[in-house]
Order: C-alpha cells, then sequence, then structure tokens
C-alpha cells in the first residue's frame, strides 16, 4: 500500500486529498493537512534589483513535482497574481522541482532538488532566466548560413518526468542566425539540426543574466539509417502504420523535439542527415511490443535497420473520477523496465474514445502515471510478462482540492 498526494496551486492553504492506493486502485480518499508543505515565489530580476521582494512577480508559471528516485510526476502547480506556488500534504522525501514557464511544453528553465522532513514546511524560490544566447548555423563545408535550421535549447543536468519537457526551439534565419532569450544561468545544450543537413551541438556555459554571442553551429551531411519494420510471424497487421524514435546510448533523445518518424504505410523507413555516432532505435506500433536496437550512423554511408516486432498486449483503462464521472482528457506517461519514457501519447498510439483509453505494450513491466488538469496524478507498475492479450482495468483519478 502507498500514499499519493496531489496537487494544489496558488497558495489557498486547504490540504491536499490523499488516494490510499492499492494493486492501483483507490480504496480510500480523504484530505490530510498534515503532511510537510513546499512553498515560494517565482519574480522576474530586473536590472539591478537585487532585493527578491521589490522583483516583479510572475504570474501563470508552471511548476512540476517529481519524485528523485522514480522521476514520476507527483504534482503540478501554476503561480498567482502575487508569483506564489505551493505544495501540501507532501510525504518525506526528495524531489525535484523544475520551473517550466507560463506554457504547458516549455523547457525547464529551473530546477532545483529539496528534501522534506515529516510535517516540514519550506520556502524555495526561483527567479526568472533572463539569459540569451546568439549565434549563427552554417555549413561544415565552406561555412555558408543555412536558413530555417531549427535550433534547441536545453539546460542539462535538468530532471527527467514522467511527461519530459520538451527543449526550446527557434529557427535561424536568412543569414543563418538565431537569438533565445529567458534562459537559466548554467551549461546550456544548444543543438541546430535541417534537413539534408545533420545536426551540431555545443555546450554553452552562461552566467546568470549573461548575453553571449557568436555561437556557431556546424552542420555536415551526416548520415542515413533506412530499413523495414515487420511482425516477426508475417502476419498481416491491422494497424500498418509504425513509428520510430532514437535516442543516444545514454536514453536521452537523439535528435531535439519530438522526434518521431513515421514509417510508409508498408513498414519502410528512410531518416537522412542524421549525425555520426551510436543510436538507440525504439520500434513502436499499434498491436505490437515496442522493441529498442543498437545502430551505427556514419557520415555520408546508409546504416540498414530492418526490425522483426512481436505482437504485444493492449492495455484498456476506463478512467474516471472519485464520484465515477468519466475523465476524457487525461494523459498518460509510460516508462518501461530499462526506465525508458515511451513516446506512446504523442505519436498517437493511445487510443482514446470518451473515457477509455487503449494502451499498446509489450510483455514485460511498466510504470504508468495518468493525470489531467483538475486531478489528482496516480501511478500504476504493472508486469504484463504472463498477461493475455488484452487487459481491461478501471482507474480512479481523484478530483484535485478547490
Amino acid at each position: 500500500m502507498r500514499n499519493l498526494f496531489g496537487m494544489l496551486g496558488g497558495g489557498s492553504g486547504i490540504g491536499s486529498k490523499t488516494a490510499v492506493v492499492e494493486e492501483g486502485m483507490i480504496t480510500e480518499v480523504n484530505f490530510d493537512e498534515k503532511g510537510a508543505r513546499l512553498w515560494g515565489f517565482v519574480k522576474r530580476a530586473r536590472s539591478t534589483l537585487r532585493n527578491y521582494e521589490e522583483m516583479e512577480p510572475v504570474r501563470g508559471a508552471r511548476l512540476m513535482l517529481t519524485g528523485v528516485d522514480n522521476h514520476a510526476v507527483m504534482a503540478s502547480a501554476q503561480t498567482d497574481e502575487a508569483g506564489r506556488y505551493e505544495f501540501v500534504g507532501l510525504d518525506a522525501g526528495k524531489y525535484h522541482v523544475t520551473l517550466q514557464g507560463t506554457a504547458m511544453g516549455f523547457s525547464v528553465l529551473r530546477f532545483s532538488e529539496v528534501a522534506l522532513g515529516r510535517e516540514e514546511e519550506k520556502e524555495l524560490n526561483f527567479t526568472w532566466p533572463e539569459g540569451v544566447i546568439r549565434g549563427r548555423v552554417v555549413t561544415r563545408s565552406g561555412g555558408r548560413p543555412i536558413a530555417g535550421a531549427e535550433v534547441y535549447f536545453k539546460l542539462t543536468g535538468a530532471p527527467a518526468a514522467g511527461m519530459p519537457a520538451f527543449p526550446s526551439m527557434v529557427r535561424s534565419d536568412a543569414e543563418g542566425r538565431f537569438e533565445k532569450g529567458e534562459l537559466a544561468g548554467g551549461v546550456v545544450l544548444v543543438t541546430a539540426r535541417a534537413e539534408g543537413h545533420g545536426q551540431d551541438e555545443v555546450e554553452v556555459r552562461l552566467a546568470e543574466g549573461e548575453v553571449t554571442e557568436d555561437v556557431v553551429l556546424h552542420l555536415g551531411g551526416g548520415g542515413v539509417l533506412a530499413g523495414r519494420i515487420a511482425r516477426a510471424d508475417g502476419a498481416a497487421e491491422p494497424f500498418p502504420g509504425k513509428m520510430l524514435k532514437l535516442f543516444r546510448p545514454d536514453g536521452s533523445p537523439a535528435l531535439p523535439g519530438l522526434n518521431i518518424v513515421p514509417t510508409e504505410a508498408d513498414g519502410r523507413y528512410r531518416i537522412d542527415g542524421l549525425p555520426a555516432g551510436d543510436v538507440l532505435v525504439l520500434a513502436l506500433g499499434m498491436g505490437l511490443a515496442p522493441q529498442m536496437l543498437p545502430a551505427t550512423i556514419r557520415d555520408g554511408e546508409t546504416t540498414t535497420l530492418d526490425i522483426a516486432m512481436q505482437p504485444g498486449i493492449v492495455l484498456e483503462l476506463s478512467v474516471v473520477d472519485d464520484e465515477g464521472h468519466p475523465v476524457e482528457h487525461a494523459h498518460i506517461a509510460v516508462r518501461n523496465a530499462a526506465d525508458f519514457t515511451l513516446p506512446l501519447e504523442e505519436s498517437g498510439l493511445i487510443n482514446k474514445t470518451g473515457a477509455r483509453y487503449s494502451v499498446p505494450l509489450g510483455r514485460e513491466a511498466y510504470t504508468l502515471t495518468l493525470f489531467c488538469e483538475g486531478y489528482q496524478p496516480v501511478i500504476l507498475s504493472r508486469d504484463f510478462r504472463d498477461a493475455p492479450t488484452r487487459v481491461v482495468e478501471s482507474v480512479v483519478l481523484p478530483v484535485a482540492p478547490p
């Protein structure tokens, strides 16, 4: 048995609702004003201001609370007009707090690790980042400007979450120039890629509030990854469309952004302009078990990788709130036993019909995090090695306190 705690933003001071879960099913829901409390402010540092109380508050900044050990999303909050946020009713332990901007999908702007004791209260404040990186994207041969290149920015060392925040992106102009503001001090990974030109990346050490000029990224021709994905048993496929996502050996995305690559209807694929190096290729398909294989990309060469996929299982979830009302807009983040977050939702493989969600999985163990705005998240740990091809469950998402 374990306790899952909910979320509270804006500092209303009401205790959290605690969901007691046995085997993924909520058996008891109650309000609990006890537990640890974490609160603070997000403010904008302007010019020479040094007194935090005089700084301008940032309204609508989103903060995410995740577990240090399991990376699961525990709660989220949004700052009010005073720039204040609050998490209440927390269990003792270590957490990552990430500042993620004023809209969902923003990159991690800042992050901090915090340890809380039982019923401890702690204040954790953030300043809105104001660093700037400017530079150019050019060809490796001849130094010609590349217009329209995608340039991504990620604060390195930022903790992963059940639903990862993607790097923020700008495009280079006609002269290959780019500029990105609102960057925190630290080591920022800058990655540029353009169709037919490959990819380059550089780490920039950015002081707090610093403006860094003349960052140059050189793009070459890159390599090609091509092949075909098919069922190992050769059976006809009711869902022919398949997809790929590429990772580095350390588990980070090999390409910035969503990096979801669809195959042709017959399962064939071709990805041009890839940077040289080792990658892990994750293959996905409806009704098929996700599969990951290694590949090596070489500049100017084509690497062929054919993937034979095994039939998988489908997990069908009926999601309701604690009063039995259907929850039709929940998100589901899936991590496998190797601690990879599978991009099932953004790839469109999770089928949603009202409050019923069909999730394609393999015959292995997974951790699923279900969350939705206005509700408390629920974490499920499941092992499907001996499961039937279709597994049906009901899940309760408790309504968050008002």
